[in-house]
């Protein structure tokens, strides 16, 4: 977990301690369960009985651990990542290697007008709910669409 934010005090420290390393690890359940010394199912238990746990890993553990892998990527994409290179079985260098798929996701996340390719600017103006209006008919005007056309064909 970031040092700057603390999560909310817990009556149980393990709490505390699965929440830090989930958000260590990125949000990976399983792994911050084995850090944490416990089983991956105490999480999923105390997400269902306890409403304070869940909502501070709802609210906080899981965009922290967002952070953790944006910055990752980052890293990863922009900076670069130092791969040995091998000759005759041993390292002689090394090659900085950059990622530019983590790249572009990065770029249609924070631009999508500009990169993304399914781009829809009415959807991104307005968040929420989203109204379908479906020109489906009723059984009973199929019925009564299916007796005019055979009136019409008659």
């Amino acid at each position: 977990m970031a040092e700057s934010q603390e999560l909310i005090k817990f009556d149980n420290p393990r709490k505390e301690t699965m929440l830090k390393y989930i958000v260590e690890t990125g949000g990976q359940i399983t792994e911050a369960a084995k850090l944490a010394g416990m089983d991956r199912g105490n999480h999923y238990y105390w997400m269902k009985t306890d409403p304070k746990y869940k909502e501070i890993y709802e609210m906080e553990a899981k965009e922290q651990a967002a952070d953790v892998l944006e910055g990752e990527v980052i890293r990863r994409g922009f900076k670069g990542v130092d791969e040995p290179v091998f000759y005759q079985g041993k390292q002689v260098t090394t090659v900085k290697r950059y990622s530019d798929n983590l790249l572009m996701f990065m770029l249609k996340g924070l631009r999508p007008h500009k990169f993304r390719d399914n781009y829809n600017p009415a959807m991104s103006l307005h968040a929420g709910n989203i109204s379908v209006n479906l020109q489906i008919p009723r059984p009973e005007e199929k019925a009564i669409d299916a007796e005019f056309k055979e009136k019409e064909t008659t």
